[in-house]
This record gives structure tokens, sequence and C-alpha cells, in this order.
């Protein structure tokens, strides 16, 4: 057997197989209905790892070192709910998506308070619960 016969060529399965192993971002932004930005929200990623990230103000967020595959994706923010639970194949390429949430009339959670206050310190904004 010669050299050239044992060593990996490009395009080969341990080639391809090192690149599904090359973790890479998710990142994206969360809207309300009204196609407005939430900052504050949890998102997490469910898959071949757990990831979770808080969107800015902006309603942005990046989740990183995550390995190719498929991973279910959801948004929590006290008040609102998600329009659809969302599976998301990650790659090698960065990828970006868009998560939407609907505000939930009168729906209260036992850590609501405690969330309006860390939303304040963080974002530094007046939040109103009804």
């Amino acid at each position: 057997m010669s050299f050239a016969q044992g060593a990996p060529v490009f395009g080969s399965p341990a080639r391809q197989q090192l690149a599904s192993l090359t973790p890479t971002e998710l990142r994206g932004v969360v809207l309300d209905e009204r196609a407005q930005p939430l900052p504050g929200a949890v998102i997490s990623a469910l898959g071949g790892t757990s990831a979770f990230a808080v969107s800015d103000r902006n309603g942005r967020f990046a989740l990183h070192d995550l390995p190719a595959g498929p991973y279910l994706v959801r948004a929590h923010l006290q008040g609102y709910a998600s329009v659809r639970d969302r599976i998301v194949q990650v790659s090698t390429a960065t990828r970006d998506i868009s998560i939407s949430l609907t505000r939930v009339a009168g729906k209260d959670d036992q850590f609501g308070h405690g969330l309006i206050q860390a939303r304040k310190a963080l974002f530094g904004q007046t939040v109103h619960s009804k």
C-alpha cells in the first residue's frame, strides 16, 4: 500500500465529518406581532448541545459554538407566547433567523416581578405590567 492510498483527499468522508464538527453561530432577532424588537427575551437552542442567549435592546441575539445539526429553537419572554416552535438546521455557515412572539393578555408567571426588575437593570427601561 502506498502513502497516497491512505491519505484522505478533499471531499472524502473523513473531511466531510471534520466539517460537520466545526462549530458555528446561530443569530437572529426576536420580534413582536407588530414586527417591533423585543429586548430581554431568553432564546434556547436544544439539539446536539444546549445553548442560551438573551436578546439585546434591538431584539438581537447570538448562540455561539453550535455543532452542525438540527436544533429546537424557542424564545421566552414574560407576557408573550411563541407563535410556533421551530426546528433550525445549523450547518458550517452562520445562520440568521427571526423569531416572533405574540403578547398574551393578562398572562403573568411566578417570576414576573423579578424578570421586570432584571429587565429594568439590564436595559434601563421603564416596564409597566398590566
